[in-house]
């Protein structure tokens, strides 16, 4: 309902419920669900997160939270994700897969990456419960901060994986 809100509101249609800018399409939205009021979100450069949470039996859609954390204070979360190529087990014995396939990288954000004195390219260690991963890290600056994004990959030994989602911390995750 809010983004077709907004949609009408900056195509010029129907009736105006808010000032089209993200301070006056906060404040409606905050009128709308009264959880919201009170958050300023755009006075943190992190933001804020919305998360689901159950109450008594109930599940409430909103609950207002901190930004992500920080991995110095409790980690990063990995993800795991398909890769286009080399992924689907019978893909991967394809000749013409192998060459367009590229090499297991693990995508972190830059700040991220920065915290931990990584840089793009760099080797790293991740240990696991079972064991560890060694792979290059790509960083990007058009992704969360606070996750590690790990395409799945036939060169990596899945048999370390935890359960995915994992948190890791910040001194399992190694330059080698």
């Amino acid at each position: 309902r809010i983004l077709a809100e907004l949609e009408k509101c900056l195509s010029g249609q129907g009736t105006e419920p808010f000032e089209p800018t993200p301070q006056g399409l906060w404040e409606w939205m905050a009128g709308e669900i009264p959880l919201l009021a009170g958050v300023k979100p755009f006075n943190s450069p992190e933001g804020f997160r919305l998360l689901g949470e159950r109450k008594g039996g109930d599940f409430s859609p909103f609950r207002v939270g901190a930004p992500a954390s920080s991995f110095a204070e409790d980690g990063l979360n990995l993800f795991c994700v398909e890769w286009t190529f080399g992924t689907e087990e019978l893909s991967s014995y394809s000749t013409f897969t192998q060459q367009a396939e590229k090499s297991p990288c693990l995508f972190l954000h830059a700040g991220d990456a920065a915290r931990l004195g990584l840089g793009d390219k760099d080797r790293i260690r991740i240990e696991l419960e079972r064991g560890y991963l060694e792979v290059e890290v790509s960083t990007a600056e058009n992704m969360a901060p606070g996750v590690m994004i790990l395409p799945r990959h036939r060169a990596l030994s899945w048999q370390v994986m935890p359960e995915l989602p994992a948190r890791v911390t910040a001194d399992k995750i190694k330059k080698i």
